[in-house]
């Protein structure tokens, strides 16, 4: 008879008296609860289950390691080949490029926004700019080479406010706005003829009819009118 592989310790009864039986089942009968019994192996079958654990316990620690190894050794490779100084280098380039690039954004804005009214000047003396919409222009410097600017010198008073956006539109080297008559009836066809109006070309019906005599320039690309009068007012491009 051999020795059986598990056996299990529960209460019962023995010769008339409750005690512990030994018994291959927990639960032999009905009124026992199998949770009331202790299971005991025998020590060989014990060790054996101990050591396949131990087995499945070290396979698996290797694998582990090894996986955790190549990780490593991954990782190394792909420091070197990646070049920590060539990638640090490159990060403050690119640090330095977005910072000029934002300086140069700045200037462009700020050139965009100067250029609203470059040429304009509070004073005839040209020293005191034009920095935004609703200020007195005393001087507008022509940006046509050899053009004379208009001043607000003498008893002129300034009679012009800086504005942002058109508000009137005059494009003088376009003979087909320009005419002799305050009606717009004869069209201005040639260097030295008298202008009496000059249409607005925004849309806002602000048109030019000069109170002084003035007449059309050009030198076959670029138009321009030339006022007479005391020297207190110019050319306009």
């Amino acid at each position: 008879m051999s020795t059986p592989e598990v056996i299990y310790l529960i209460p019962g009864e023995y010769d008339g008296e409750l005690g512990m039986v030994w018994c291959d089942d927990p639960a032999p009968d009905s009124y026992c609860n199998p949770d009331e019994a202790v299971k005991y192996v025998r020590a060989d079958i014990h060790e054996s289950s101990l050591k396949r654990q131990g087995n499945a316990a070290k396979m698996g620690m290797d694998a582990a390691t090894k996986s955790a190894y190549k990780a490593e050794e991954n990782a190394k490779r792909l420091l070197a080949k990646s070049n920590p100084a060539a990638l640090e280098s490159e990060r403050a380039m690119n640090a330095e490029l977005t910072g000029e690039v934002d300086r140069l954004q700045a200037l462009v804005t700020e050139s965009h926004a100067s250029s609203k009214f470059a040429g304009m000047f509070q004073d005839a003396e040209g020293t005191i700019p034009v920095t935004k919409a609703g200020q007195s222009v005393g001087l507008c410097i022509s940006q046509v080479e050899g053009r004379l600017p208009w001043t607000s010198k003498g008893d002129h008073r300034p009679i012009l406010k800086a504005v942002e956006g058109i508000r009137m539109w005059h494009d003088f080297s376009d003979m087909s706005g320009l005419f002799q008559d305050d009606a717009g009836t004869i069209a201005v066809t040639k260097h030295g003829d008298r202008v009496r109006l000059c249409f607005d070309k925004s849309g806002n019906n602000n048109h030019i009819r000069p109170s002084t005599p003035t007449y059309y320039g050009t030198d076959g690309t670029r138009g321009w009118l030339e006022t007479e009068g005391d020297g207190s007012a110019g050319g306009f491009f």
